[in-house]
């Protein structure tokens, strides 16, 4: 479900963006899961005719550690800005990362929820701060993690968690 002041319209950083139709205040939760949502697991559609795979990949974000969702609103067309103007704060739940002005894209990271997908693709966000290219591992960075916090899905979260833990027993063990 999406934030009742929201819109469709032609964006500069990629095709179709949401775009915000008034003020909407840092907290305001912008996206929520709908029921409705279609859920697919990743091995399904990999398993898909390319066509078909490669649409819905498009058009999904990841809502577990092997989940897809496809958003039956305009959530689908939220484009990617490292200096994202949202963030989660549950594992299906978007707020302001800050205050939206009227006429503002609404934007999001995409280092953030997605992770077992396999891409690697040019950022045109604009953004003082970005990446230059978004990956299936930019929540790996320590520049990322420090800029999110726990402002990510739990299964991000959990992944953080266990690199750090194998960083740190491959540590331990060579020392």
């Amino acid at each position: 479900m999406s934030h009742e002041h929201i819109e469709l319209r032609d964006s500069p950083i990629a095709g179709r963006g949401v775009f915000a139709t008034r003020h909407i205040k840092a907290g305001e939760v912008v996206f929520t899961a709908h029921p409705d949502d279609i859920k697919y697991e990743i091995d399904a559609v990999y398993a898909m005719p390319p066509d078909q795979r490669d649409a819905i990949l498009y058009y999904t974000w990841q809502c577990g550690p092997t989940t897809l969702c496809l958003d039956g609103g305009i959530g689908r067309y939220q484009n990617h800005s490292c200096d994202p103007n949202t963030w989660w704060i549950n594992e299906d739940t978007t707020v302001a990362r800050r205050d939206i002005a009227a006429g503002e894209e609404v934007t999001c990271d995409y280092g953030a929820f997605m992770m077992s997908v396999p891409y690697d693709m040019p950022c045109n966000c604009g953004a003082a701060n970005c990446r230059g290219r978004i990956t299936h591992r930019d929540y790996l960075d320590p520049r990322f993690q420090r800029t999110h916090g726990d402002h990510v899905p739990p299964y991000i979260r959990d992944a953080i968690n266990a690199a750090k833990l194998s960083v740190q027993t491959d540590l331990d063990v060579k020392a």
